[in-house]
């Protein structure tokens, strides 16, 4: 459907009482957010950049190519 699970979309579709982040209430919880600058997340991205490189802060690279979706599961 082009959509993930997160906050931000299940929100608008009326399955979360709010579209921010469970972890900083400040800010959405977005594609962009959630894989990119989430600092819960920060060692998991840590571990990603080692396997993929600068890849790793690809938005468009990390949800659709196919070396990268195995780490992101």
């Amino acid at each position: 459907t082009g959509h993930a699970p997160l906050n931000k979309y299940l929100h608008r579709i009326g399955k979360a009482e709010s579209s921010q982040c469970p972890h900083y209430h400040q800010v959405d919880e977005t594609v962009h957010h959630y894989l990119i600058t989430c600092p819960f997340y920060r060692r998991e991205r840590h571990i990603l950049a080692g396997t993929l490189g600068r890849k790793a802060t690809s938005i468009y690279f990390l949800p659709t190519d196919p070396i990268a979706t195995p780490h992101l599961v």
